[in-house]
């Protein structure tokens, strides 16, 4: 198979980074309580990673849980999106994560660890790259998520020549053409892109004592078909879903992966925390 033809994403300054969020309309008024919000936010959420279960992770070999492609979360410190916040957010218009594909010898190159919860040789990952104000990826390329060591801005990047490798092998992959052909017509997510911001919003989110939160947790998801959402919310008639909303944001993506972040420590008796990581390309 040759290199993967990829369209130009239309980065922009509104990603509409949290879609899960503004949803649901209660007696025709965008509900503003953050209990009722996120817990409209949490049944998606749900909704979204049992369907990613299901469906798409099967082809990441889901089916065998000692050596699937994945793992049942990645998490990252707040300090993470703050540093390349701090550096980047007045060069760009946000930043982009790309799926690839590591193998356990570049697992242990970038973090001194083995990846102990799986027996892969292969695991999904995501690389995080700046994008400029003429919407071109910044040269950087940044390895942020479970990395196994606090994350160093100046140590854990890559230049474009090792980046553009992992992508080839990615979109050259026998299971990104199983993934594409799952979500047919659509090609499987290369990358999810996230304005900054929306990494602001991200970074400056407290929690119900007014602090902020130490650190996120991802959670691939798939998403789902339209039909779910409108038969889930004939299920719950106080609610008016936003129909046009949800159709703008995810109508082009359907049963395409995505990542799902959740607010860490949670908070038991408080929201529920989910957000959407962005727009989702190709």
């Amino acid at each position: 198979m040759g290199t993967l033809e990829l369209k130009d994403p239309d980065y922009g300054i509104e990603a509409v980074g949290n879609k899960l969020a503004g949803l649901v309309k209660k007696n025709n008024i965008i509900e503003l309580h953050a209990l009722i919000a996120d817990h409209v936010d949490y049944d998606v959420a749900v909704m979204f990673t049992y369907q990613a279960k299901e469906g798409i992770l099967q082809r990441l070999g889901a089916a065998s849980k000692s050596d699937r492609l994945y793992l049942n979360s990645y998490w990252v410190k707040r300090k993470t999106f703050s540093d390349l916040y701090d550096k980047f957010n007045t060069e760009g218009i946000g930043v982009k994560f790309n799926f690839v594909f590591f193998d356990q010898k570049d697992y242990i190159k970038y973090t001194g660890n083995v990846a102990s919860s799986t027996s892969s040789n292969n695991l999904l990952y995501f690389v995080a790259t700046p994008i400029d104000h003429n919407k071109n990826p910044l040269k950087e390329h940044f390895l942020i998520f479970n990395l196994s060591h606090p994350f160093d801005i100046g140590k854990d990047v890559m230049d474009d020549s090792i980046f553009n490798s992992f992508i080839n092998n990615y979109s050259t992959n026998p299971i990104y053409a199983d993934m594409s052909s799952y979500c047919s017509p659509n090609k499987a997510t290369i990358e999810i892109y996230y304005t900054w911001k929306d990494i602001k919003g991200i970074i400056d989110e407290v929690n119900g004592m007014k602090q902020h939160y130490d650190e996120l947790k991802f959670i691939l998801g798939e998403i789902i078909d339209f039909d779910i959402i409108l038969e889930h919310f004939k299920d719950n008639p106080d609610y008016d879903f936003e129909r046009d909303k949800y159709e703008k944001a995810y109508a082009e993506h359907k049963k395409k992966l995505t990542i799902l972040g959740k607010f860490q420590p949670e908070e038991p008796d408080g929201k529920e925390g989910y957000f959407d990581m962005g727009s989702l390309y190709p």
